[in-house]
């Protein structure tokens, strides 16, 4: 799945249709710790795919403010603090890093002409490299925070990185990412970003902070079919499905 993808690249809150226009929750913080993963899934291990949990996918509809909504590309990145949660040493690079990445957001006008983005809550999805294979499970995926001025998402994936020859972990971890959006000039959106990763037991590994610019090369357009899939009738059976009637668009009445 080209989306689900694209979330994972880009490394319990369920959003649903209310009266207010934006999503608003409080303080953002990192986790502190979190649950170690089941044995067979840590470094060193033989690699067993029956150990991993059984694939789930689910998904959600959340609208987002009109500076939000198109497609962007990374168009700078600054990495300001690396910092080595277990021996407490701190890095402040501040040197650009080159990055390739997009980003689209948004995906349907309601009757009302307000952009609703889709996206995936959770799944999981496997990668084949030359000399490994990389598992990735998104636990979580989804907005925590929005209103006017600032979309903030957090990521709580798994990721297992498998010898192809002999079939062990040669890392396992979880990592947390929250990515703060907020308008900086026409045509582009401030990206600030911290990602603290977990080893297996659940202890921090490490944390990084950084900024990025993100510069549209497309504007808002709906999304119609996709990748075989009609999101026009997946926004209309959402918004009926939380009692929202009046928000569908009268082409899909």
């Amino acid at each position: 799945m080209r989306l689900l993808s694209q979330i994972i690249l880009l490394l319990f809150f369920c959003a649903s249709a209310s009266a207010e226009p934006f999503i608003l929750q409080g303080k953002v913080e990192h986790s502190s710790k979190v649950n170690p993963l089941a044995e067979g899934l840590r470094a060193g291990d033989q690699f067993q795919e029956s150990k991993l949990k059984e694939p789930r996918y689910a998904s959600s509809w959340f609208m987002i403010p009109a500076w939000f909504a198109g497609q962007f590309q990374v168009d700078q990145n600054v990495i300001t603090k690396i910092e080595d949660c277990r021996s407490g040493k701190i890095q402040r690079p501040n040197q650009p890093v080159t990055s390739y990445g997009q980003e689209l957001h948004g995906f349907q006008k309601d009757a009302q002409n307000q952009i609703w983005h889709f996206y995936v809550e959770s799944g999981t999805s496997k990668s084949e490299q030359l000399r490994q294979i990389t598992y990735n499970n998104i636990d979580w995926y989804g907005p925590i925070r929005i209103d006017k001025k600032r979309v903030i998402m957090r990521i709580m994936a798994t990721s297992l990185l498998v010898d192809r020859t002999s079939g062990v972990i040669v890392d396992s971890f979880r990592r947390e990412d929250i990515k703060t959006y907020e308008p900086y000039e026409p045509g582009k959106i401030k990206v600030t970003y911290t990602s603290k990763s977990f080893d297996s037991f659940g202890r921090p590994r490490d944390l990084q902070e950084g900024i990025a610019i993100h510069k549209q090369i497309a504007p808002f357009q709906e999304i119609g079919l996709l990748d075989n899939v009609d999101y026009r009738i997946l926004f209309r059976d959402y918004l009926l499905s939380n009692n929202r009637k009046e928000l569908v668009p009268q082409a899909l009445r």
